[in-house]
């Protein structure tokens, strides 16, 4: 444990896993927690054609040593959104470290993977220069694509506000309208929000391709005021809209999946109760389960 923490706190620069003949995916030996090399944090949603479901979390090994994130191969039918978060936010370096890409690599070269980069944004009180700065460099890494298979095709806004001035909304717009007008950025550029509540009605006005209008615990989820405003606030319809739900009793997992996917396409369903963004929890295989029943 001492290296670990040295590990983290950056008094040493990687956690070195020995071992390369071991009965597991890479040959190093079973573990339980990430890699200090390996991608840190991100987020992960599956859909199928109209159904997107979400975690937030790339590259962890179970106790039975399978590296989970190569279950995407395993769900051809589903569509991942894979969101990268290097270091809060693209990093300091210009392009990923030489763990981290390999593991974008893997990633990419899925059909059913599609990569978003992480932005913080502080609820609009960080200087957008930075901000532009920072999808900037997630738009660099797709510089030898056909190479390296590194890029991303949109940008994860966290921390966006949901309270409406024209200032926040000036804000967001000329964030969201950067991502579309950067070059680098794969794809159909998706912009996704994430207040984790629902936003005041003038910000869906256009607002970003994807808003998460829901990020709390089951608990508070079953809460009558909660279910109040979903029911009479929510400015989008369903392929705009994200869950987040986390500590979920694991019985719970497949209905509550069934019910999501009637109100939102991107969901992330997990009985998780802390670590929930660093690990995909044993309620993994139903939450796929449910993902994959046609309604």
């Amino acid at each position: 444990m001492p290296v670990v923490v040295k590990a983290m706190s950056g008094e040493r620069p990687i956690l070195k896993i020995y071992g390369t003949d071991w009965e597991t995916n890479e040959g190093t030996a079973i573990r339980d927690f990430i890699h200090v090399s390996d991608l840190d944090q991100g987020h992960i949603a599956a859909l199928t054609d109209n159904e997107i479901a979400s975690a937030k979390v790339v590259s962890i090994f179970s106790n039975s040593g399978q590296d989970r994130a190569i279950q995407i191969t395993a769900h051809p039918n589903l569509n991942f959104i894979i969101i990268l978060n290097p270091h809060n936010g693209p990093g300091s370096s210009p392009l990923p470290d030489e763990d981290y890409g390999r593991e974008i690599r893997r990633l990419t070269a899925r059909p059913n993977v599609r990569t978003v980069g992480y932005v913080r944004i502080n609820y609009c009180k960080r200087d957008v220069t930075t901000v532009y700065e920072e999808i900037v460099k997630y738009a660099g890494w797709s510089n030898d694509h056909s190479t390296t298979g590194w890029g991303v095709h949109g940008i994860f806004f966290d921390e966006t506000p949901n309270l409406y001035s024209d200032k926040a909304a000036s804000y967001l717009e000329i964030a969201s309208q950067t991502v579309k007008a950067t070059p680098g950025i794969l794809g159909d550029r998706m912009v996704i929000h994430n207040p984790g509540t629902v936003p005041d009605a003038r910000l869906a006005e256009p607002g970003p391709d994807v808003t998460t209008v829901l990020e709390e615990p089951y608990k508070k989820y079953r809460s009558a005021a909660l279910q109040e405003r979903l029911s009479t606030l929510l400015p989008y319809d369903r392929p705009r809209c994200s869950y987040m739900v986390h500590s979920v009793p694991r019985e719970k997992v497949k209905e509550l999946v069934f019910e999501l996917r009637c109100r939102g396409e991107f969901l992330f369903v997990t009985d998780q109760r802390c670590h929930f963004y660093t690990r995909f929890g044993s309620s993994w295989s139903d939450f796929i389960e449910a993902m994959e029943i046609e309604c």
